[in-house]
């Protein structure tokens, strides 16, 4: 468990975003990005990834927003295919996600 887990990412939405668009840093980029799909519901983090996943000038941070999909593709009911690595806690690490 990381300090930002615990803490209320919505307060931190526009200061996130600003990061993502300005960080000189692909790899900072790429986190972000992450750290948006995993807190999909975050003000503004599906317009976030899908700027990434059009206009970041990496390509890695491109793929990363890319994956088969954004948050935003991630619906109630939606039926997707996970692979990963089922933790302790009972929750799966999923190292790839594929939408039907």
């Amino acid at each position: 468990m990381t300090a930002i887990s615990l803490r209320n990412l919505e307060r931190f939405a526009d200061a996130i975003v600003t990061a993502l668009r300005s960080d000189a840093s692909a790899p900072v980029r790429s986190q972000i990005v992450a750290l948006l799909i995993r807190h999909a519901e975050m003000p503004g983090a599906a317009e976030a990834v899908a700027w990434a996943r059009d206009d970041d000038p990496d390509p890695g941070v491109r793929a990363a927003a890319q994956r088969d999909g954004t948050c935003a593709n991630v619906q109630n009911g939606r039926r997707v295919e996970v692979e990963g690595a089922l933790q302790g806690d009972g929750t799966l690490l999923a190292t790839e996600v594929d939408f039907d």
